[in-house]
């Protein structure tokens, strides 16, 4: 490796390492006198898709050269149907707890490598398994619009629940109350944060059991 090579190697890990700390946290557990790793409230979407293509381009091997190339038509593909602006608002984990790594050597090793590999190609291998990704965490694409955000700082059950009154039976939800929430997990902020539709239909399906 040339000198010019090394030094932007080390550009890049730097920049992995400044998403790394973006992303996760290590939090102190008094009660087990442990120190263990969590992924911060404040992590998203763009962060965690950021985080993927730096390893890729770190990792210069033909497979990251397909990882590169499955990212970019999954990020366009969410881009033309939706806007760029709800990447920071989409707070979903994509196998990103398996990509910590503690220090470079860790970071260098075939073990991490394989890691970040494995969750790769599992993740964006084929467009069938983009295409469930997308609908995982995205409402249908005839919802109400996205584009602007609105925060809600009472307790957001009663959002929750306005919504579902309001929508229930209309044809962009197939159905379903979890696409309610999925689109209230990208149109709102609670008490100015994003919450995720997981929680969302969690604190729902909690209401809906309390009350049957």
């Amino acid at each position: 490796m040339s000198k010019i090579d090394r030094i932007s190697y080390d550009a890049l890990y730097k920049k992995i390492l400044s998403i790394r700390d973006e992303i996760f946290e290590e939090v102190y557990s008094k009660k087990d006198d442990t120190v263990y790793i969590e992924i911060k409230d404040s992590s998203n979407l763009e962060i965690e898709l950021d985080y993927f293509t730096h390893i890729a381009n770190y990792f210069s091997t033909e497979d990251n050269i397909f990882i590169r190339a499955s990212l970019v038509e999954l990020i366009d593909e969410i881009v033309q149907n939706y806007g760029m602006e709800i990447f920071s608002r989409i707070k979903v984990r994509w196998g990103i707890d398996a990509l910590w790594f503690s220090a470079k050597g860790h970071f260098d090793s075939d073990e991490f490598e394989e890691y970040f590999l494995n969750v790769s190609y599992d993740l964006f291998k084929d467009s069938k398994v983009r295409a469930k990704i997308i609908q995982d965490c995205l409402p249908p694409l005839d919802c109400p619009s996205l584009k602007s955000v609105k925060n809600y700082n009472k307790p957001m059950r009663n959002k929750i629940l306005e919504y579902i009154e309001k929508y229930k039976g209309a044809k962009w939800t197939n159905g379903e109350d979890i696409n309610i929430c999925r689109w209230l997990a990208l149109k709102y902020t609670f008490n100015k944060k994003h919450i995720s539709y997981q929680k969302l239909y969690n604190n729902l399906k909690a209401y809906n059991y309390q009350n049957n």
